[in-house]
């Protein structure tokens, strides 16, 4: 499932937090990329952060680039991807340490 951020406590389960802001072209395109994997990972929560309206957030995660996308779970980060990814690649990189940890 994808939600947007609004300053809810982030749960402590398997989530993938997007770092976006509306006004770029890469974290535009991205879009598509997070309903992929929602439909993909059914039990994995996808959050999208507007780093605009977030600052805060960019900082704690060390925001440097966006889109970024950040994989927690537990509330510990396991894993940070920067930039613009296609399909394969961000579904392989998830992958990785989506079966790693259901096992």
């Amino acid at each position: 499932m994808i939600k947007e951020y609004n300053g809810e406590v982030i749960d402590d389960g398997f989530i993938l937090l997007f770092f976006y802001a509306s006004y770029s072209s890469n974290c535009n395109t991205s879009l598509a990329n997070l309903d992929y994997l929602a439909h993909s990972f059914t039990d994995m929560d996808i959050i999208k952060i507007n780093i605009t309206k977030y600052i805060n957030l960019k900082t704690k995660y060390k925001i440097k680039v966006i889109p970024t996308y950040l994989l927690l779970n537990k509330n510990n980060i396991i894993s940070k991807c920067e930039g613009a990814q296609n399909r394969i690649a961000l579904t392989g990189w998830v992958n990785q340490y989506y079966f790693l940890l259901k096992k």
